[in-house]
């Protein structure tokens, strides 16, 4: 049974949330439409809070236009319609 262990707001609207089993630990990735999908798992928290800190970068660097497939403006639409969802 996967338990809720924390949740934290990303910059582009979605939901990082960590999850436990016992000695396993996974974190899923909501958006705001309710769709989930499970983006790590590990035994140790240290790898859970690494990801998320490498996803909060990659998000940060989406919205400044540093993506070469999704324009900063494209991005920032994305994250505005994710956060009224």
């Amino acid at each position: 049974m996967w338990n809720h262990v924390n949740s934290y707001e990303l910059p582009m609207g979605e939901t990082f949330i960590i999850q436990r089993n016992g000695k396993q630990l996974r974190s899923i990735i909501k958006k705001k439409n309710g769709v989930k999908r499970i983006s790590c798992q590990s035994r140790f928290m240290s790898t859970i809070k690494a990801y998320y800190q490498i996803k909060c970068l990659a998000d940060e660097d989406c919205l400044r236009g540093m993506n070469p497939y999704v324009s900063a403006e494209s991005a920032k639409k994305l994250s505005v319609e994710n956060k009224l969802l």
